[in-house]
């Protein structure tokens, strides 16, 4: 049998690309189901509970949050003992070498 081609007969030509060429006919399978998938998709993840995405920090959280999230839970002396030890410890560098007030 020659080979068909896919746009005079589309039918035939999926039957025939099974057979003889199941590359070409898989990758047209998974190829289809990607706008269904679109479709499809949303709905499903909602009904399992998957909602919307938090945001993206922008910014890079410095040394400077650290110290004020211990501010706030009431750890500030204890981290200044912990940095007060690390500078001991590594010949006084320590990346925050100052604490804000």
């Amino acid at each position: 049998m020659a080979p068909v081609s896919f746009w005079s007969t589309p039918g035939t030509y999926i039957h025939w690309a099974a057979r003889h060429k199941p590359a070409i006919f898989w990758s047209m399978v998974v190829g289809s189901m990607g706008p269904v998938v679109v479709v499809v998709a949303p709905p499903i993840r909602r009904f399992f509970g998957d909602g919307p995405r938090s945001q993206i920090p922008l910014t890079y959280p410095g040394e400077s949050v650290n110290i004020q999230h211990a501010q706030h839970a009431g750890r500030k002396q204890e981290l200044e003992q912990e940095i007060g030890a690390y500078r001991e410890d590594h010949d006084g560098y320590h990346p925050a070498t100052t604490i804000e007030q």
